[in-house]
């Protein structure tokens, strides 16, 4: 089952999607879209379910695992200018 969330604000809109069955690991993804004509810095902040421990998190090599950080209290963020 794919569940998805829509934010918009101030022209940018992310869109997170989770998938506990389509993939070997549960699988959450971020879309973003700006329709903002200058650059703006995007941060995202997400807390961990109590069922996972952060040494189960990883982030893909190939969509901007650099710009995430996972701290020991389980508090995942992410930052980039868009």
């Amino acid at each position: 089952m794919t569940e998805t969330r829509v934010v918009r604000a101030d022209g940018v809109t992310v869109s997170k999607s989770f998938d506990g069955e389509g993939f070997p690991v549960p699988a959450v993804t971020f879309s973003v879209e700006s329709e903002r004509q200058e650059p703006v810095t995007l941060r995202l902040t997400e807390t961990l379910p109590d069922q996972f421990d952060i040494d189960q998190i990883g982030f893909h090599p190939d969509y901007g695992r650099e710009y995430w950080t996972a701290r020991a209290d389980g508090t995942l963020s992410f930052e980039r200018e868009i």
